[in-house]
C-alpha cells in the first residue's frame, strides 16, 4: 500500500512584521519543539512512502529563514526515519520564492534563494531539482506545478 503524507504552510521562522501586528501576534516565531516532535512521532509510525511538501517553507524569502527552514525539515525526515533523497517532494510556495513578483520580475532571481534552500535540505550541491518524480514501480506521477512563475516551464 503506498502512503503519502502532505504537509503545507509551514511558514517557519519570523513572520512579516506589519501582518504580524495586524495579527496581534509577535512577529518573531519560533518552531514548537512539541509540534515537531509529535509530527516527527507521527510520520514514524505512520511510515508514507512519500512525503509532499507543497510551499510556504518560509514566511520570508530570506536566506537565513532557508537555512533554518532548510535544517529543520532535514531534521523532521530524518528523525522521522525516512529517506530525504527517496521519499521528500517539495515545491514552493510563494512565500519561497517572493510573494512581491512585481518587484523581481525576473523567475530565476527569484527562484535562486529557494535553490539554495533546496541545497541545504538534501546537502547535494550538484542536484537537478525538478518538480516531476516519477514512481514506475507503483505507478505514480508526481508533478508540482508552481503558480507563481510566469515564464519558465516545470522542468
Amino acid at each position: 500500500m503506498i502512503k503519502i503524507a502532505h504537509l503545507s504552510d509551514l511558514h517557519l521562522g519570523p513572520d512579516i512584521i506589519p501582518r504580524a501586528l495586524m495579527s496581534r501576534r509577535t512577529w518573531k516565531r519560533p518552531v514548537d519543539p512539541r509540534l515537531l516532535q509529535g509530527l516527527q512521532t507521527r510520520l514514524r509510525k505512520e511510515n508514507p512512502s512519500y512525503v509532499v511538501i507543497s510551499g510556504d517553507f518560509v514566511n520570508k524569502p530570506k536566506k537565513a529563514c532557508f537555512e533554518h527552514a532548510g535544517q529543520t525539515v532535514r531534521d523532521l525526515i530524518a528523525n522521522s526515519g525516512l529517506d530525504i533523497s527517496e521519499q521528500l517532494l517539495v515545491i514552493p510556495g510563494n512565500h519561497d520564492v517572493s510573494f512581491f513578483p512585481k518587484k523581481v520580475e525576473d523567475d530565476e532571481k527569484r527562484l535562486a534563494r529557494f535553490r539554495a534552500f533546496l541545497r541545504v535540505l538534501f546537502q547535494e550541491e550538484g542536484r537537478k531539482h525538478r518538480f516531476i518524480r516519477v514512481d514506475e514501480d507503483n505507478k505514480l506521477l508526481f508533478l508540482g506545478l508552481d503558480t507563481t512563475l510566469r515564464s519558465l516551464p516545470p522542468t
